[in-house]
């Protein structure tokens, strides 16, 4: 009986936490006046009576971004509690705070829209501060990514920076698609990157003893 109660308030935190922040933010969407509710709520090809297929790759590398995020977060909550695992586990973490930030980055288009059209901030200010963080994200980390499996993470931002530079520059043959392979670029290197993260949380929590 005193299981079951337990479980039962365990429940009601876990409702009240999870679903009253998802209720109030349904609730601002249906009181705001300045977006239409359904070009919010709708699927864009729906909205946009289009094809479902638009934007397929964009959508991949949303997922992938989002994989990426859950898996390192969820990793660093289970092995900061192993004995020798917080530096990994704040890797992780940090990884997967990274990744979550980029995702947002990629959904709302961040540095493509917002960031110079609302804030006059131009890409290619924007790309310097993503590569600046990046940069001191693996000088910080640079002893626990020395026990990682480091070339797919090299793999994963060298194509990152590719894609990056061809947007910033786009000063491409003409014979080729500029989106192939700006946007495939891009796309490659977020699969690496979640690969990588998705790797390094399954060998590290191998690697370490258990409780």
């Amino acid at each position: 009986m005193v299981d079951f109660q337990r479980r039962s308030n365990r429940t009601r935190v876990r409702l009240t936490a999870v679903g009253l922040p998802a209720v109030a933010f349904l609730v601002v969407l249906a009181v705001q006046s300045r977006v239409e509710v359904s070009y919010l709520t709708r699927d864009p090809a729906e909205t946009m009576e289009t094809h479902s297929y638009i934007g397929l790759v964009s959508n991949l590398g949303i997922l992938g971004w989002c994989a990426a995020a859950a898996v390192s977060i969820f990793a660093a909550s289970v092995l900061r509690r192993r004995e020798g695992g917080r530096d990994a586990a704040r890797f992780l973490l940090v990884s997967g705070l990274l990744s979550l930030g980029f995702l947002f980055d990629d959904l709302l288009m961040l540095h493509e829209r917002f960031a110079p059209n609302r804030l006059g901030i131009p890409q290619p200010v924007t790309a310097g501060a993503y590569a600046a963080a990046i940069l001191a994200y693996l000088v910080y980390f640079r002893h626990v990514i020395r026990t990682t499996d480091f070339t797919l993470l090299g793999c994963a931002l060298g194509c990152m920076a590719c894609s990056v530079i061809l947007d910033v520059v786009r000063d491409i043959s003409h014979a080729f698609d500029a989106h192939i392979l700006e946007d495939g670029a891009k796309f490659l290197g977020i699969v690496l990157w979640a690969a990588y993260l998705i790797f390094t949380a399954g060998d590290t929590e191998e690697r370490l003893p258990r409780l």
